[in-house]
């Protein structure tokens, strides 16, 4: 239902980069919350692939692990956001650890990221948010934020900060 929407409408489409997700959902980022809270008012439409699904819920157990925290509290809240009807589900593979290995050594995610220069682990995000005309919002300046112009002039994604967004 939210796909048929998003179609049908001029709410902005997003891609929140793992980073962006973590820090909202532990709080460290009153920015990264308040693009989230946009998103359950419906204001924005997030994209979710099960790349980035099984990204976040890893980090969010290392997290909670390493903190003293319950990690299915944390699981919980990111399920309770994701079944939000303004987050666009876009799964292909099934959730798991062995999904995140998989996706990071297939031949054409190497051929992008190499393209690009880009971490592996970011091409998901890109491929997605191309198919969905979506914008990337991140805190990763080493690798998505870096190569943000050529992105942009070659396939026409956007990346932007939380602070670039919310302007």
């Amino acid at each position: 239902m939210a796909e048929e929407r998003s179609k049908n409408s001029s709410i902005t489409k997003i891609i929140l980069d793992a980073n962006v997700w973590i820090k909202a959902i532990f709080g460290f980022d009153k920015l990264a919350l308040s693009i989230i809270k946009k998103c359950l008012k419906g204001e924005l439409y997030i994209i979710v692939n099960s790349y980035i699904i099984a990204e976040i819920t890893r980090v969010l157990k290392r997290i909670a692990y390493r903190i003293g925290l319950n990690p299915l509290n944390l699981e919980r809240k990111f399920w309770i956001i994701i079944n939000s009807p303004y987050v666009i589900k876009d799964f292909k593979e099934p959730l798991s650890e062995d999904l995140l290995r998989m996706i990071r050594k297939k031949d054409e995610i190497l051929v992008i990221a190499k393209t690009f220069n880009l971490e592996p682990k970011d091409v998901p995000y890109i491929v997605s948010a191309f198919k969905h005309r979506a914008i990337i919002i991140t805190y990763d300046d080493r690798s998505l934020y870096k190569m943000r112009d050529e992105i942009k002039k070659k396939i026409n994604v956007m990346i932007k900060t939380p602070k670039e967004f919310q302007k």
